[in-house]
This record gives structure tokens, sequence and C-alpha cells, in this order.
């Protein structure tokens, strides 16, 4: 899978999409076979790709196995230049600690949360909360799952500027991103 995803992301590049990142769920697994760092570092150079393009997203349940050899191997990670994402944050064991010792740039808020801002006062209050604290450590928030303007304009006014979700798009096969771009 990462390899695909690197080689989609430096076509897109090779196209003149020169902006695009792409994002690649991480397992557990892939982290504890002891190699993954040289993995990531060979396919980016494989297909001549920068780091920051990449954004590899780890779950929070992945931290609480955070021992010092995993540690190593994901500074390696980042030392490429690739990006580490906390996914479905929110909704797992939410230890601030983490945030430090991952030292992450970017975490992505659940759309369990997302989906309810706008007739829940109280996902509203959590989602509120998780951008205030991560714009105060500077860290990029991401609200998964949009899927109206309405939630797009509330996540706007908690000045959460990044999203995903079918309000946008579905997900799609790669040919046809570019074919739809082309189009437009």
């Amino acid at each position: 899978m990462l390899d695909e995803a690197i080689k989609t992301c430096k076509q897109w590049h090779d196209l003149g999409y020169t902006e695009i990142s792409i994002s690649v769920n991480i397992s557990s697994i892939q982290l504890k076979r002891g190699n993954f760092e040289q993995v990531v570092s060979k396919t980016l150079e494989k297909y001549s790709m920068e780091g920051r393009y990449l954004i590899l997203e780890l779950t929070e349940s992945i931290l609480l196995d955070m021992h010092q050899e995993l540690a190593e191997s994901i500074g390696v990670i980042e030392s490429t230049g690739v990006r580490l994402a906390i996914d479905d944050f929110g909704t797992g064991y939410s230890n601030l600690g983490y945030l430090k010792k991952l030292d992450s740039k970017m975490l992505k808020i659940d759309r369990s949360f997302i989906s309810k801002i706008n007739d829940s006062s109280h996902d509203l209050a959590i989602v509120k909360a998780i951008i205030d604290m991560s714009n105060s450590l500077e860290i990029e928030t991401v609200a998964e799952g949009i899927e109206n303007e309405e939630s797009v304009n509330r996540l706007l006014s908690l000045n959460d500027t990044v999203g995903q979700g079918y309000f946008w798009n579905k997900p799609m096969p790669s040919v046809d991103f570019i074919k739809a771009n082309a189009e437009s």
C-alpha cells in the first residue's frame, strides 16, 4: 500500500499537481517489524519523492506500545521529512503526553465528533478544545468526515482550516481523480 501511494502521489506531481500530499495509515505490525523506516526511505527514493509529501497516520493505540526502539524508528522516519499524524484523535486514550513524546505535527479529529458538531454542544466543545489545544501547540488539525457546508463553516469558525470528507468528494481511483481535475 505504501509503495502504491507514493507512486501515485509522484505521478500526480509529474502531472503538475505539485502540492498534493498523500496519507497512509500505518499498523502497529508494520512498525514492530523493525525495518519500517528503511521501507519508507527506500520507497521515497524509488520514486524520487520528497518525504514532506507523505503523511503517515498512526492511531493512538500504537502510541501505547511506544518504546525506545519504536521512538527511534519514528525519529528516523521524521528525519526524511515525512509527517506523522495521530489518526482518530479523541476516540482512544488521548494521553496528551503522547503529543510531546511523538512530536506529531498533525491531529486528525475523528469523524464521530465532526458528524455531530452542529447538533451536539458536547461534541462541539470537544472539537473546539482539540482545535484550541492543537493551535496553541502549533499542531495542525484535520477534521475527518465532513459531509456538509454547515460543518465546514462551523469548523472554519473554530479555526480549523483542513478537512476531509464526502463534502468535497468520495474516494475514487487515481485515473478518475486526474480525469476530473483535467476537466475543471
